[in-house]
């Protein structure tokens, strides 16, 4: 009888198969694939600047659709894979090779975007490049997993979808772009940005070659004893760690601006609820690690003592007790003529904020205002109603007349009648309550009235 598995062996076997690469591996035809990739000559060195071309103007005109359609067709990935080939096999001549053509493609593609950038009317940074300049953790989990992707489409020598894809995911093109569009507006934090994030994504993807190759189990150089293996190794952990090091800052600086960002939206929406008689809006926010700061503008109620008090309850709820908040309300012109932060542009959005909440407060009056109509539609006196019904009924002693509104939450329709309270000087009969009922809606000629 054969003995029963385990459940969590037969679990694991279970995953050998479905990840296991079926079929011997080529390791020559992989290799010589993979060599012909790397070189920029002729054909390829024109598709690449054609792909550059066709990048820069997605970029230039914020179209995704153009910057992917110039992804499929870049040949950038070639040398990167080519390099991380090289080091699993331990490949000298294969790893200078593919190293010297990255730095003719680099070249190649940083003189034809900026030359694109000079020439081109549109100057302005548009959100596509601006994304390309700040790098995380994030890009480098992107070209790690597509280049695994990628490298085992290599070995397998089955590219029908799978390259395509990574060229897509990895985006290699678009960075090398952005850092052209800083070398033609002489702008350091353009280029520096998008040039670290092509290199992340470079590093990230001949690190999963490597990685892929040796797991593969591909047969290193003869020349490459187990020691030199290890240093090969410790060689690319290290320059993997320090590649990633500044983009986990860069992630966590943008986690915690994220963070700031959602608690001021939080206290905003707060002092909404709270001062439903003012609006609450933001002219000015930075974020900082030591001074961070916040202006808010307010229109319409001013806040009084008791009301900033309220608001430093908030501000320490939502956990910026250390964030500056500014409050700029009507009356103080020369604190809000001195601010620098109010252009011209918050001005009119602050105009059209205030003309709207105006226009609301101002159809609230008017329904009011009919509403107030409703118990005095003989367009009388109160006081002339109050000495006429003392004369009818001496036991009574004062009236309080106010409207009241009730809305039937079947159908969502209001009606509206005249609430009378009257003070009597003695419990008054059911018949006198009566009498005066009838007085009073012939008097006010309103018959929805109702004394209490």
């Amino acid at each position: 009888m054969k003995p029963r598995r385990l459940p969590v062996l037969r679990a694991l076997v279970w995953l050998r198969d479905v990840f296991r690469i079926e079929g011997p591996l080529d390791e020559a035809g992989a290799l010589e694939v993979i060599r012909a990739d790397i070189t920029f000559r002729g054909a390829k060195a024109w598709i690449l600047v054609a792909a550059i071309f066709t990048a820069s103007l997605g970029l230039n005109t914020n179209s995704a659709a153009v910057i992917i359609g110039a992804m499929l067709i870049s040949p950038l990935m070639g040398p990167i894979v080519g390099m991380g080939a090289a080091l699993a096999v331990w490949d000298v001549s294969l790893l200078t090779k593919s190293a010297r053509n990255l730095a003719i493609a680099v070249g190649i593609s940083l003189v034809t975007s900026s030359i694109y950038f000079l020439i081109s009317p549109f100057g302005d940074a548009k959100s596509e490049l601006v994304a390309r300049t700040t790098p995380t953790l994030l890009d480098a989990l992107i070209a790690i997993f597509g280049g695994i992707a990628g490298a085992v489409a290599a070995i397998r020598q089955d590219k029908s979808n799978v390259v395509p894809g990574v060229a897509i995911a990895t985006a290699l093109m678009p960075p090398l772009c952005t850092a052209g569009y800083g070398i033609a507006h002489l702008d350091s934090a353009f280029f520096l940005g998008a040039f670290y994030l092509f290199f992340v994504n470079g590093v990230c993807i001949s690190a999963a070659t490597y990685a892929v190759l040796r797991v593969a189990g591909f047969h290193k150089s003869s020349g490459l004893d187990e020691r030199a293996s290890r240093r090969v190794r410790r060689i690319v952990l290290t320059v993997v760690t320090v590649t990633l090091f500044p983009s986990v800052i860069i992630g966590y600086r943008i986690f915690q601006e994220n963070a700031f960002e959602r608690e001021i939206n939080g206290l905003v929406e707060d002092m909404r609820e709270r001062f439903t008689s003012s609006s609450v809006l933001v002219t000015y926010k930075r974020y900082s690690t030591t001074d961070p700061r916040l202006e808010l503008t307010i229109i319409g109620t001013r806040l009084d003592t008791n009301d900033r008090r309220t608001v430093d309850s908030l501000q320490q709820a939502h956990g910026l007790s250390s964030t500056t908040i500014i409050l700029r309300q009507a009356g103080d012109p020369s604190r809000l003529d001195r601010s620098p932060t109010l252009s011209t542009t918050k001005l009119l959005d602050l105009y059209t904020t205030a003309e709207a909440a105006l226009a609301t407060k101002n159809r609230i009056i008017d329904s009011l205002e009919q509403s107030l109509r409703g118990p005095m539609k003989a367009d009388v006196s109160a006081t002339d109603v109050m000495r006429e019904a003392s004369v009818v009924f001496s036991n009574l002693r004062s009236l309080s007349i106010s409207p009241r509104t009730i809305t039937y939450v079947r159908d969502g329709k209001a009606d509206t009648s005249t609430t009378i309270t009257a003070d009597w000087a003695q419990r008054p009969s059911a018949k006198d309550v009566q009498s005066l009922t009838s007085w009073l809606a012939v008097r006010l000629k309103d018959s929805t009235i109702i004394v209490r």
